[in-house]
């Protein structure tokens, strides 16, 4: 498949969630947060919400660059699909809503806070 004019390969997932949890759970307690182990259940519970994520990452074949990710995750409340595509490599970029969009907080009841992923207190994390 071609991304952007691009020859990609395609590579599909499908995330094991209670392993998942346990990777982030020690990838957080390497990077130096402390967390309770009720802070641990807690977590583990709210990522058991999660019923599946799965999805694809396109490839380039001669720069190996990912090109474009496919992000498919329903929980028991939401279905979100998310695509991305990476085109212009180092360039400004501006992300909008779809219009008639809900948006993260809202989709999320996260009121009067910056989204968990922006927190003063949240360091930079790879996901794949």
């Amino acid at each position: 498949e071609k991304v952007e004019g691009i020859d990609c390969n395609q590579y599909g997932f499908d995330m094991d969630m209670p392993k998942l949890s346990e990777v982030l759970i020690k990838a957080l307690s390497e990077n130096g947060s402390i967390m309770t182990s009720g802070e641990k259940e807690k977590f583990k519970k709210s990522m058991d919400e999660i019923k599946s994520m799965n999805g694809s990452l396109l490839i380039g074949k001669k720069d190996r660059m990912i090109h474009r990710l496919d992000v498919y995750t329903e929980t028991k409340e939401v279905s979100i699909d998310v695509t991305l595509k990476m085109s212009e490599i180092n360039q400004k970029h501006a992300f909008k809503e779809p219009e008639g969009a809900k948006s993260l907080k809202d989709t999320f009841n996260i009121k009067d806070q910056p989204l968990p992923i922006f927190s003063p207190s949240s360091s930079a994390m790879s996901p794949i």
